[in-house]
């Protein structure tokens, strides 16, 4: 009920995550953000457990999951499903402090699978993950912002640097 609310861009790019109601998958193929719900998420959890993921569109009976997998060609899909389907799949992520982009993001991986390497990435334009490693594309970069909105406060935020969640502070 007192989420804080974040839009997140991935890939040297910045291409935004957003939710489209009845989607297969997270399309990624904006650089820019419509502070709609579909572009705000939250987390819940903690750095030791694992983070739940929800939009603020989707609502509080959907997460942001996949099916666990080895393969490595990037082509698992990562979108927002009922929570009952998110229990049978990784539903858990865990977030790292990003190598890459200047250290200015975070990693996102499944929670404790495959020695937390499933890392999210955009592969053609649609939110998945790698199995192993990580490089620029899979730094996420997570801006906080508030339910209500000015054009002052969306000009500050758009030219503003990465604010990290306090959540995040102690992330390795």
């Amino acid at each position: 009920n007192n989420a804080t609310w974040y839009t997140m861009n991935i890939h040297g790019g910045g291409y935004y995550l957003n939710y489209e109601e009845n989607a297969t998958e997270i399309g990624l193929g904006r650089q820019t953000t419509t502070y709609e719900d579909k572009d705000m998420f939250c987390f819940v959890g903690n750095i030791f457990d694992g983070f739940k993921i929800y939009n603020k569109a989707a609502g509080s009976d959907k997460l942001l999951s996949s099916v666990k997998s080895t393969s490595d060609d990037g082509s698992t899909k990562v979108y927002m499903v009922d929570k009952t389907t998110a229990e049978t799949q990784g539903y858990l992520w865990d977030v790292t402090k990003s190598t890459n982009r200047g250290a200015n993001g975070f990693y996102l991986g499944l929670h404790d699978y495959n020695n937390g390497m499933n890392r999210l990435n955009r592969r053609n334009n649609i939110l998945s993950y790698w199995t192993t490693g990580a490089n620029d594309g899979s730094t996420i970069k997570i801006f906080s912002i508030d339910d209500i909105f000015d054009a002052e406060k969306i000009s500050i935020l758009e030219n503003s640097t990465v604010q990290y969640p306090s959540e995040f502070q102690n992330t390795t």
